[in-house]
């Protein structure tokens, strides 16, 4: 598993960092890329929002878009997990 391409956006905003990956590997799961993005960025993995993983058939390349924040207040605020947005569409 290795980190093809790398860009980082600063989101002063939203205090958080916008990353934009390209892995190659066999297969993804999101608790691998949060592993993978906490260790290459030297960030805690709780902070790590992954929004997407992307592969075309056939390739053992992944596009993956995530959000690192800056600490557990903004990650509160701003970055709801998959389990809370279904929880909120049912109610």
């Amino acid at each position: 598993m290795e980190i093809l391409e790398k860009e980082i956006r600063k989101n002063s905003l939203l205090h958080r960092d916008e990353i934009r990956l390209k892995i190659n590997a066999n297969k993804l799961s999101r608790e691998e890329v949060k592993e993978i993005v906490a260790k290459n960025f030297n960030v805690d993995k709780n902070l790590v929002v992954v929004n997407k993983i992307l592969s075309v058939f056939g390739k053992n390349e992944w596009d993956v878009d995530a959000f690192i924040y800056e600490n557990e207040k903004y990650l509160k605020i701003f970055g709801k997990n998959e389990k809370e947005k279904k929880e909120q569409k049912a109610e």
